[in-house]
């Protein structure tokens, strides 16, 4: 039972490396059908007419020594001059299909780059954000953002070169097949040798990818250190780089040791099975030597043949072991790759969801009894829940402040509320309606988020604005939309005094004439964003902490006569002055709701925790 358990696994491996070289082929097939059925077509006929024109070469030699050594014609003798035209024909024919063949593999290799890349970047783009939260997630994504493009190129082409080499083998072998059927078993064997070395290796390297994942992550982020503008100030000040150059050191010696191993072990196999191929393939020309010397049994034109085919065929078969050697190593790679692109999502709208319609009306948000705890403590002992039968309702078109020490709870609810993750108990409701059965592409489109950590785009200050709703196409509502926003965020004295070609100007000083913005201003770039989608929630999580109390009390005096009525809005921030004119604000405290009221009824309750908080903060002021 065991050994054919063991055959099952075998069969299994193999099937599911199969599977794998067929889906790299049928990527690169998509990614330019005109080029791949080009590029192959020709591949297979110079294959083809390479062996028949080592054919034609071999009669031709044949012919020429038996009229030479014995002045007799042979049968060939009249057709000497067509066998030499249709070889100058193959020959021609060969050029010029080679110059569309390497068009076509130029086209090919871009357009696979091209096209994995819009895949993969669409997939990205797609999958549950909860997944950005997962660290073993993350190091698997980060694995086939950084491979992706060199995997596919050269497996791809790989595969499509041993396709190649499987047919000059077949046509080889069945031309060679007459002469000498022994020495093809003897051909096959080096190239066995090889393959299994290459397949040991490749594992090793897979394997180490895999348990070194943390060497690799500090190895990245040590060398990404040293290109973050944010912190170069502060790098030179500290003096840190030496530093982080050891941390890079520390790290890549770990991971470089174990490579320098695998490449060790793997030169001790090239040794030894190089040995045994040079002794194997002495015999194969010792035993045609014998056949011609002693047997008498090959004539020297066939013994011509045999030598330069036997070359051939042994370099093909090494060509295709050591190449699927090679193949096999990066199939895990191509296996994460397969999955990622086949996953689903958990979180996703349901076949016939609620549609959220736009009105002049902002929506209504209600926690019912909410509990939650984060993926990763699921089911481990000391798993707590970091929400605890949480309910409160933000009705449509009020604010809401939610304020709490840190850890209390609030961006969690912000997450939930974004659907990037779904309580475990309890409902989260909009416009009445359960969260999981709202179509969510329709709510994404009333929703404007502005978080702590917000988008700073290379691209001029109109195009990052209008990236709040990039399906507006009405342009001169647009531009007019556009101007409004830079008048009341105040970046139309940025644009005037800061930008040198205005609105046009790229907001990066890595573009030629390009400008970098403060934290401060960008801040005003990203609630500008929201502003234009016009949204119908309005999610603030810390939107003014680059900013000045004053510009601070000026942005959210222009927020609230944007949307007061027309959209709800929650706020989450530590700054008081930003929250107390909420309709309402909820206290948030170890998961729990503690206290709700406005601000004043908050400040009436003796002792309570925003009294608190309020007070304490505004010491800090006097």
């Amino acid at each position: 039972m065991k050994k054919i358990e063991k055959i099952r696994t075998k069969l299994k491996v193999i099937f599911d490396e199969f599977k794998l070289d067929m889906y790299i082929l049928k990527l690169i097939y998509l990614s330019s059908k005109k080029e791949f059925i080009i590029t192959e077509c020709v591949s297979i006929y110079q294959v083809v007419s390479g062996a028949v024109q080592m054919y034609i070469l071999m009669n031709i030699l044949i012919n020429i020594i038996i009229e030479v050594t014995t002045s007799k014609a042979t049968i060939y003798s009249s057709h000497l001059l067509v066998w030499a035209i249709v070889y100058a024909i193959l020959t021609f024919i060969n050029s010029v299909l080679g110059s569309i063949y390497n068009t076509s593999i130029n086209i090919l290799s871009i357009n696979i780059r091209k096209y994995i890349d819009n895949i993969l970047l669409r997939k990205i783009s797609d999958v549950d954000l909860s997944l950005w939260e997962n660290p073993d997630e993350m190091t698997k994504m980060e694995k086939i953002y950084s491979t992706h493009g060199y995997i596919f190129n050269k497996n791809g082409f790989d595969l499509l070169g041993i396709f190649n080499a499987i047919i000059g083998i077949f046509v080889n072998i069945s031309l060679m097949f007459t002469i000498s059927p022994y020495l093809i078993i003897l051909i096959i064997i080096p190239s066995v040798f090889d393959y299994v070395n290459a397949r040991i290796y490749g594992n090793k390297i897979w394997s180490l990818w895999d348990t070194n994942s943390d060497d690799k992550k500090n190895i990245t982020q040590a060398k990404h250190v040293f290109m973050n503008n944010n912190i170069k100030v502060e790098m030179k000040i500290n003096n840190t780089s030496n530093y982080f150059l050891d941390v890079y050191n520390k790290f890549f010696g770990n991971f470089f040791n174990e490579q320098l191993k695998a490449i060790r072990n793997k030169l001790k196999g090239d040794l030894i099975i190089g040995t045994l191929n040079n002794v194997i393939t002495l015999s194969i020309y010792s035993y045609i030597l014998f056949l011609v010397l002693f047997r008498k049994t090959l004539q020297v034109g066939n013994f011509t043949y045999l030598i330069s085919n036997i070359g051939s065929i042994q370099g093909d078969f090494s060509y295709i072991f050591n190449t699927y050697g090679e193949i096999s190593s990066d199939l895990p790679f191509v296996k994460d790759f397969y999955d990622f692109m086949n996953s689903r999502n958990e979180i996703k709208s349901k076949e016939g969801s609620t549609l959220v319609e736009r009105t002049n009306e902002g929506i209504s948000i209600e926690f019912q009894n909410v509990w939650f705890k984060y993926p990763s403590v699921k089911g481990t002992k000391n798993g707590k829940y970091v929400l605890k039968g949480v309910s409160f309702k933000i009705e449509s078109g009020k604010s809401v402040s939610i304020v709490g020490v840190n850890g209390a709870g609030k961006t969690t609810i912000v997450r939930l509320l974004l659907r990037i993750f779904d309580p475990d108990k309890g409902s989260i409701l909009v416009n009445g309606v359960d969260i999981k059965d709202i179509n969510l592409e329709s709510y994404y489109k009333l929703v404007g988020i502005l978080m702590q950590e917000f988008g700073t785009y290379w691209l001029n200050i109109k195009e990052n604005i209008k990236l709040g709703d990039i399906e507006n196409k009405d342009e001169e509502k647009s531009e007019e939309l556009v101007k409004s926003i830079l008048d009341n965020t105040g970046l139309s004295s940025i644009v005037k005094d800061k930008l040198p070609n205005g609105v046009e100007t790229m907001l990066s000083s890595q573009f030629s004439g390009g400008v970098d913005l403060s934290g401060g201003e960008w801040q005003k770039v990203a609630i500008g964003r929201v502003m234009y989608k016009k949204p119908k929630l309005l999610v603030l999580d810390e939107p003014t902490s680059a900013i000045d109390a004053l510009n601070e009390e000026l942005l959210f005096r222009k927020i609230e006569e944007e949307f007061k009525g027309k959209s709800s809005v929650l706020i989450i921030s530590h700054r008081f002055s930003t929250v107390r004119t909420a309709n309402k604000i909820i206290v948030i405290d170890n998961g729990r709701v503690k206290e709700e009221g406005t601000h004043e009824e908050l400040m009436n309750i003796d002792d309570g925790m925003y009294k608190r908080m309020f007070e304490t903060q505004a010491k800090g002021y006097m």
